[in-house]
């Protein structure tokens, strides 16, 4: 269970995996840890860890979204999620980090279960795992290029634009690309969420990529094969 920690509250600190606060594209390494002032609000050490099955939202009968999934056209690098927000949720499961069973001493410190939720402004979209998520196989990292590629024909003409969270949620059969650029908090939220729901997901970097990776044929190919998912 020690391996499912994302974060520690002890004190008037607060330890949590450095994934949790810097671009998904850096997302690399494990052992980093940012430290921000206040807790958790419980007595003794908290160590936060997920539920085992983060729940996505599920699309209502009685609400309304605009989903349609425009064709994309290789020229849109916008960020259209400008609104996602990310927040710590404690839940009721808390019990006592133990070694050994036997006496009646108070342990100090605790398992405590928290969800990372994300939100679209006020409205809720699904707890993640994103310390899990982006460690899975399926969710890779562009290498960076450092000059404009070529113009050249890609087969773009399958690919579809992403740019809320109701088509996320409710993604076509065709591979998407998520309007997400320059925004890291975004960028985090909907890759984590991505992997989560099962697709494969393609980080791209922050700068110097955007029509060099789109105008390698190679990779445009396999992107298109494996219906996955871009995020920008």
């Amino acid at each position: 269970m020690l391996l499912d920690v994302m974060g520690m509250s002890c004190g008037d600190s607060i330890y949590v995996s450095n994934s949790l606060t810097i671009d998904p594209y850096r997302f690399s390494d494990r052992r980093g840890i940012f430290r921000a002032l206040g807790n958790v609000g419980k007595p003794g050490v908290s160590l936060l860890v997920p539920p085992p099955d983060p729940i996505v939202k599920k699309p209502a009968a009685d609400e309304w979204n605009i989903i349609t999934h425009s064709k994309w056209y290789a020229k849109e690098h916008l960020d259209l999620f400008g609104q996602t927000s990310l927040h710590l949720v404690l839940t009721e499961y808390r019990v006592p980090y133990v070694t050994q069973h036997r006496g009646v001493r108070d342990s100090q410190t605790f398992f405590q279960e928290a969800t990372i939720s994300v939100y679209d402004g006020t409205t809720w979209v699904g707890d993640a795992d994103i310390v899990k998520e982006l460690f899975r196989e399926s969710t890779e990292r562009v290498v960076r290029r450092g000059k404009k590629g070529k113009k050249t024909e890609t087969p773009v003409s399958r690919i579809r634009t992403i740019v809320n969270w109701p088509e996320l949620l409710d993604k076509p059969s065709e591979p998407v690309v998520v309007l997400t650029k320059g925004n890291w908090i975004s960028r985090l939220a909907t890759a984590a969420m991505s992997a989560q729901l099962g697709y494969k997901t393609t980080i791209m970097p922050e700068k110097y990529c955007e029509m060099a990776c789109f105008s390698d044929l190679k990779f445009m190919a396999n992107f298109v094969q494996d219906e996955g998912v871009i995020i920008l």
